[in-house]
């Protein structure tokens, strides 16, 4: 079993042995909505070996196909199909749907919360964000993007910036989405009920109180080069107009950035020193020296400048970025994982105009998925 599964595993045996104790005084830092459901689904069939419990998790979370695919017509994409299939065999989602983790339950509320949002059914969105803040509640912080982007369908921003200042018709369509800040107080008194994010002895190990840790930005940038390989080459013509434009500024921006950043690089954590596990690899061979440190910046960089010249289907969306990079700052484990809801939002919410890249993509993540399952089923890595 992958090294989270065991714990995940005997949180679901204790439901079944009607064991209700152990919730938050284990490593499973998550609330337990996953594992009632995973446990019912075992207790109605009567099976409660590990590889039938991957079975009812990946029928929990397949769905999550059709809901991607749901937002990707509510948005209007003509390549709705593609991006399904991106979604779905992109490496850091697919192993996902067949072990025992909460992520991508997860992410199948969340992405119910944003169809219902697109839709404008905001009461329900709310209400789906919650599951999925029950299931992971690191999800929280994309209720910000979920409530910019329904402010603005409701044209909040137009009515407060109009010369007459429409105060009353800004405040009448945010009361529509009430929902959403209902959720964001209630999550905030379980923080203080809980003295933290995280349950359980967990909140020791992945999170550090009052600490920030910029090298998960950094890792955000090199999974998100990596990731969209053929985006970022097919950008190289816009990428150099825009340095051409203001070649000082964006001169002194590259380097100010490279010196903050050999600056601030630590990925220290007891956890990212296991070479078993496929999500290390990449940081041990980058904290070796400062050489290994200085090649990574520079996919690093070149994801920031390709992310700088691809439109955003709406100018809500941009709330992605800030929130894609704020909500892993205050976790000390860099792992690859913590980057899935924002790479998903990143797929819907992107607008490429080109079947090159989606052909190129898919056919890197089947290769790249491919080889993460066999290693994974070969007992080669651990994820």
């Amino acid at each position: 079993m992958e090294v989270d599964e065991e714990y995940h595993y005997a949180q679901i045996v204790a439901f079944l042995d009607g064991r209700f104790d152990g919730i938050g005084r284990n490593y499973v830092g998550t609330p337990p909505l996953y594992h009632a459901l995973v446990a019912t689904m075992a207790w109605v069939v009567g099976d409660y070996s590990p590889t039938a419990m991957r079975r009812f998790s990946a029928i929990l979370c397949l769905p999550a196909l059709v809901l991607f695919f749901l937002c990707a017509r509510a948005l209007d994409k003509d390549n709705r199909v593609s991006l399904s299939l991106l979604f779905f065999l992109c490496p850091i989602f697919f192993p996902f749907f067949f072990v025992l983790y909460t992520d991508m339950l997860a992410l199948l509320f969340l992405l119910g919360a944003l169809w219902l949002t697109l839709t404008r059914r905001y009461q329900l969105a709310g209400l789906v964000v919650g599951l999925a803040i029950l299931v992971r509640q690191q999800t929280i912080v994309w209720v910000v993007v979920l409530g910019m982007i329904a402010m603005g369908q409701q044209d909040v921003w137009r009515r407060l910036a109009h010369p007459d200042y429409d105060w009353k018709g800004a405040l009448r369509a945010m009361g529509r989405v009430w929902m959403f800040g209902l959720v964001g107080v209630a999550f905030l008194a379980f923080v203080y009920w809980n003295g933290g994010v995280v349950l359980g002895l967990a909140q020791q190990t992945h999170w550090e109180s009052g600490y920030l840790f910029p090298t998960q930005g950094y890792m955000w940038l090199f999974t998100m080069f990596f990731l969209f390989l053929p985006l970022h080459l097919w950008n190289v013509p816009r990428i150099g107009a825009m340095l051409g434009r203001r070649p000082v500024l964006w001169s002194i921006i590259g380097v100010g950035s490279f010196v903050v950043y050999l600056q601030t690089f630590w990925a220290g954590h007891m956890w990212n020193n296991e070479p078993h596990n496929l999500h290390n690899w990449m940081v041990m061979w980058m904290r070796q020296d400062v050489w290994t440190r200085s090649l990574a910046f520079l996919p690093m960089l070149w994801a920031a400048c390709s992310l700088c010249v691809t439109p955003l289907a709406h100018r809500s969306f941009y709330w992605l970025y800030p929130v894609a990079i704020l909500s892993v700052l205050p976790v000390a484990l860099v792992e690859q994982r913590y980057f899935m809801a924002s790479v998903m939002f990143f797929l819907l919410f992107a607008e490429w105009k080109t079947v090159q890249v989606d052909r190129l993509t898919l056919a890197m993540y089947v290769l790249a998925s491919g080889w993460v399952y066999r290693g994974l089923h070969s007992g080669a890595f651990f994820l």
